[in-house]
């Protein structure tokens, strides 16, 4: 019953944000998707999100971007900056990648808030997919 209730009252809280978001607001949601995205695509939905409910969160506070353009940019995004972390050359490290630390460092940049800004101001159009 408390469950129900939590979820009911965060469900409306998650709305009002949603439906009084700014630009602002959009860029750090979009942000941490980009975050949470890039996590997935390294390690796999089923290794890091099976008991996680982030995307769905995100969808929900961002009127569903993965329906959208903005969620394919930010989506291939992801992608293309999860496929340019390399492995460390280091004998001792195995050829493996470092992509927490590639990913937090990017996530900090000014370089990603640049795109996430392009990516908000574009035309917000229906996925293609």
């Amino acid at each position: 019953m408390f469950a129900t209730i939590f979820f009911v009252v965060f469900c409306l809280g998650c709305k009002s944000i949603k439906d009084e978001s700014s630009d602002a607001d959009r860029e750090k949601y979009y942000k941490d998707y980009f975050l949470a995205k890039c996590i997935t695509l390294a390690f796999g939905k089923d290794s890091v999100f099976l008991q996680d409910i982030s995307f769905t969160v995100y969808n929900e506070l961002t009127d569903y971007v993965t329906l959208t353009s903005h969620g394919d940019k930010l989506d291939s995004l992801a992608q293309n900056f999860v496929d340019s972390i390399k492995p460390y050359q280091l004998e001792d490290y195995e050829g493996k990648r470092p992509i927490f630390l590639q990913t937090i460092r990017y996530y900090n940049s000014k370089e990603l808030s640049s795109e996430i800004k392009k990516i908000v101001k574009s035309p917000r159009t229906k996925s293609k997919k």
